[in-house]
């Protein structure tokens, strides 16, 4: 539940520390630093003859007396410091440090959990303080010689991570009995310490939770091979008995991240970090599962770059750490997360970053990840190909074959392009042989994709008529019959009798209304036509002159316009003022106009004349504002939807850069590639003109400003437009520059033709602006 997981996102992003003091803590419970640990007196103000009874550890989530035995996060520390009850304090905690999660936090769901025992955990600490304690002394000799002279560890460095040594069974029950009150003597009895392989470990890291509480050890052996059991299994590493491995190994020191390296090796994972490698977590060996997926959540995690060993094929001819990788990367997409992958050959000659790292260094490594991890997309290719042999024709068309079906469950055309050329450059074939390859697994897939649908429609209507509902029954299969209808047209081959047939159904390109723009341009139809200006030079003016005019001209065809940056009922004021031409004051003409239609005031005959002309055209459907904030892809469905009446004249959007793109992009540049090119195809699909506002960035001059490559974090949205027009307003340049707000009724504007597939560019149009009426005028 999402009120859930806003809870869990406050523990884990809200350091303990900053609590403590938000709370005045540190100073209230003496609290001073001893041997890495935070201690002080008991929170719950019981007597101590040391007064360090109450510890806080490095990466801990909550503050624990080892005395009275109780522990306390962070929301339990504003519960008791505050008063307040468990929902209060969640509130108050994101008030305080996280305001983003609060409409997550408001939206409510989540349960007040009971109070969870840390009894095993701080016995599991005390044996941590004691292990690591004893590394670098006599006693510790075996682990030590085992990390620094087989693993290669730099003793320096080795005293900031958690590895310790792990002393014999007997021993460390005889000194948890020392350090526990009689009372607690029975839990030194009962508390898990082997595993598989029993007590022949020397060299451990403890397990901790997404919070930093320990839930068990990893054990390995001080021989590099592995130790022999009674039964002669070989164990290289042993698991406290019952640990639960929910969350990936080391992800509680990843607060605040949003990407996360992610490794196999608990070792890579506890050691990298000393030498500056941040935000690494270890899945242990393991695969990824969906209990961690939900801990990269609660960390907010957005990108994971996979860099898992560099393995050797196994009896099956498979290298085990790439299908990890696949699996892994499919799974964190799947689930909305970013994946790269490192390729595991880039490592060679050596099998993990840990070994890695200790060749060539920490920033050879970080360079290496930087600059050579790859989408998932862009990896998959490679994938197919390791599988199989591309030396034999059944190993190449299998491994087409694979790639193919892969291919199809990519959604955006972004991502197919990258897919597609890495494909063509890995198989060697030319671009028409793979565009014909994909082409039959999209079919392929679609006849699948079709089969199963009209399977689950079948269902659905034999179960209406047994429920004897003839009316919906005869309506599912007749909306069947009318999609398979036009699916079927889709899949027809384009014949040149079709390319005849369809020349002499494209409509000519929309007229502009202004004779001095008609002229040299129109605006092209089943195309994008972008119209580009510095903010405030009269982006939105010109795309609303157009709507205006094209409503006027086209009487049997309907306009959409969709605002992303004004209400409707704005958009509407401009347009009524437009449509009015009457001017009631010059300095706030707009404010007049609502004042005037507040009042129900009906004086004035010209506005009188355009409201009835807005109402006639609203209800008819002539023209049509929208302020809804779509997503992209909700946007192309709506357009499609609004075609299906037949009368789509064009579609106005304002503007490009304030459209939301629902997936991931490491750019916003390449967000708005991505959101272009949907439009296109929306365009093109429906047949209909797009007109497209976009913002232009900054420039000294009006040549350094309309230029296409200045179109603000656009990408490559130029290329996809069939026509762009720039905007540029002299007397507003002018007058920012100046600092000077006030500005003349008229003012030149000049339209520049920058690009135009259909005819003739870089021509300019001048224009008047009358600012009071919102209305540009023809130049005399």
């Amino acid at each position: 539940m999402i009120g859930n997981l806003a809870k869990e996102k406050l523990k884990a992003s809200i350091r303990i520390e900053d609590v403590i003091d938000h709370l005045d803590l540190r100073h209230k419970l003496a609290m001073k630093p001893v041997g890495g640990y935070l201690v002080g007196k008991c929170i719950a103000g019981h007597d101590s003859k040391s007064s360090q009874c109450c510890k806080l550890g490095p990466g801990w989530g909550h503050l624990h007396c080892f005395s009275c035995n109780e522990s306390f996060d962070i929301i339990e520390l504003i519960q008791r410091e505050k008063g307040l009850n468990f929902v209060e304090s969640c509130k108050y905690l994101a008030e305080t440090f996280r305001t983003d999660l609060l409409e997550e936090l408001k939206r409510g769901g989540f349960t007040i959990p009971e109070k969870p025992s840390y009894s095993a955990s701080h016995l599991y600490e005390m044996i941590f303080q004691y292990g690591k304690e004893l590394l670098f002394a006599p006693e510790g000799k075996e682990a030590l010689d085992y990390l620094v002279g087989v693993r290669g560890y730099d003793p320096a460095k080795l005293q900031a991570t958690e590895w310790i040594y792990w002393p014999q069974d007997a021993e460390i029950r005889k000194h948890l009995k020392s350090k526990l009150p009689k009372e607690r003597h029975q839990e030194t009895a009962s508390i898990k310490l082997n595993g598989n392989g029993g007590d022949l470990f020397r060299a451990a890291l403890p397990y901790r939770d997404r919070f930093g509480k320990i839930l068990g050890f990893a054990k390995r052996a001080t021989i590099k091979e592995g130790i022999s059991d009674d039964e002669g299994k070989t164990h290289r590493w042993s698991y406290t008995s019952g640990l639960k491995k929910d969350d990936p190994f080391n992800i509680y020191r990843c607060r605040r991240e949003k990407q996360l390296i992610l490794v196999e090796g608990l070792p890579d994972a506890a050691y990298l970090p000393s030498l500056g490698i941040k935000n690494i977590a270890a899945t242990g060996q393991g695969e990824l599962s969906a209990k961690h997926i939900e801990s990269l959540k609660i960390y907010e995690i957005e990108r994971v770059i996979i860099v898992f060993d560099n393995d050797a094929k196994d009896s099956k001819g498979e290298i085990g750490s790439i299908e990890k990788a696949k699996k892994t990367s499919e799974l964190l997409e799947r689930n909305g997360i970013e994946a790269f992958i490192l390729p595991p050959h880039l490592l060679s000659p050596f099998k993990d970053p840990d070994e890695y790292v200790k060749a060539n260094g920490p920033e050879a490594f970080k360079k290496l990840v930087e600059e050579k991890a790859q989408a998932r997309v862009r990896w998959l290719p490679s994938y197919f190909a390791y599988k199989h042999d591309l030396a034999t024709d059944i190993g190449r068309f299998t491994a087409l074959g694979g790639a193919s079906k892969a291919y199809v469950q990519i959604e955006d055309e972004f991502s197919k392009n990258i897919f597609k050329r890495e494909i063509e450059t890995i198989f060697e074939l030319p671009s028409n042989e793979i565009d014909n390859i994909l082409a039959k697994a999209l079919k392929e897939q679609k006849t699948q994709d079709d089969a199963e649908k009209y399977k689950q429609s079948l269902e659905e209507a034999q179960q209406l008529l047994s429920q004897g509902d003839l009316v919906k029954a005869s309506q599912l299969l007749s909306k069947l019959k009318k999609e398979d209808k036009a699916e079927a047209f889709r899949l027809k081959p384009y014949t040149v009798e079709n390319l005849r047939a369809d020349l002499s159904n494209i409509q000519e390109g929309l007229k502009t209304g202004y004779k001095s723009i008609d002229k040299t341009i129109q605006i092209p139809q089943e195309a994008i036509t972008i119209i580009a200006g510095r903010p405030s030079h009269g982006k939105t003016t010109t795309l609303l002159n157009f709507f205006v005019n094209m409503v006027k001209l086209y009487p049997d065809r309907e306009f959409y316009f969709f605002s992303y940056e004004e209400p409707k009922n704005q958009i509407l004021l401009k347009i009524l003022n437009i449509l009015s031409g009457e001017c009631i004051s010059e300095a706030n003409n707009l404010s007049n106009l609502e004042g005037y239609l507040r009042g129900g005031i009906s004086k004035l005959p010209k506005v009188n004349n355009a409201i009835a002309t807005l109402q006639s055209w609203t209800e008819t459907h002539r023209l049509v504002v929208c302020d809804h904030p779509f997503f992209v892809d909700d946007l192309g469905r709506e357009i499609a939807r609004l075609k299906e009446r037949g009368k789509m004249g064009a579609v106005f959007i304002d503007y490009i850069q304030k459209i939301k793109f629902r997936g991931k992009s490491s750019t916003r540049q390449l967000e708005l590639q991505k959101i272009s090119e949907t439009i296109l195809e929306t365009a093109k699909f429906n047949s209909v003109p797009i007109i497209l506002g976009a913002q232009l960035g900054r420039g000294a001059t009006k040549s350094e400003v309309l230029r296409l490559d200045n179109l603000r974090e656009a990408g490559d949205i130029e290329n996809d437009a069939k026509l762009v027009l720039g905007i540029w307003n002299g007397a507003k340049e002018s007058a920012d520059a100046k600092g000077d707000s006030s500005m003349s009724r008229m003012v030149d504007l000049d339209l520049v033709v920058l690009k135009n597939r259909n005819g003739p560019s870089n021509q300019t149009i001048p224009l008047v602006f009358d600012r009071p009426l919102s209305t540009l005028k023809e130049k005399s």
